[in-house]
């Protein structure tokens, strides 16, 4: 049985009872060992949302001039 396959029973919601019961040639250190694996593996990897990538670009953008202010000089 591979990693990918102990994670998606477990993503899919399958219980550590449920596999262990499934699969009988497992043990719940076999999980476990599952788990800190794809953990260390992942561990280098910074993953981005949509958002946090959407607010880096609006926040590194120069901020707009605000329209109404009482500083009018700069546009005589």
């Amino acid at each position: 049985m591979r990693v990918t396959d102990v994670l998606e029973l477990l993503a899919a919601g399958a219980p550590f009872e449920e596999i262990l019961r499934d699969y009988p040639f497992l043990e719940r250190d076999d999980i476990l060992a599952a788990i800190t694996y794809v953990a260390q593996q992942t561990d280098h990897i910074v993953l981005k949302t949509a958002r946090s990538c959407w607010l880096t670009i609006n926040f590194s953008l120069p901020s707009p001039p605000f329209f109404g202010s009482a500083d009018t000089s700069a546009a005589m």
